[in-house]
């Protein structure tokens, strides 16, 4: 087997049950109700969702071990529209205050 011959996208099956969830959490949540780290989004404190290794494991549920029936992964249009989600809530959350600090920093000194 070559290296373009592995199906790396089936290692989970998609969970067209989560896939739903999942689209109603990132369409429907605001910034303020959702936790970011550096490897998950958490929506409003209950749904941890992974948020690495795209596109492979991108998008189940990073406490999925413990919820028996949510174990797939989500499409990848709704891994895609996750992923921009994600750049755009970190950067809102975290880049852009870093730089608004920095400016203001640099405008005391």
């Amino acid at each position: 087997m070559g290296c373009c011959d592995s199906t790396l996208l089936d290692y989970k099956p998609i969970d067209y049950q989560w896939d739903a969830l999942l689209q109603i959490l990132i369409n429907n949540t605001t910034i303020e109700d959702v936790e970011i780290t550096d490897h998950t989004i958490t929506f409003n404190g209950k749904y941890s969702v992974w948020c690495q290794n795209y596109p492979y494991a991108y998008g189940t549920r990073y406490d999925s071990i413990r919820v028996k029936d949510i174990t797939g992964l989500p499409t990848i249009k709704t891994r895609k529209l996750l992923q921009k989600k994600y750049i755009e809530w970190f950067n809102a959350k975290y880049v852009n205050k870093f730089y608004k600090n920095k400016q203001k920093n640099y405008k005391t000194l």
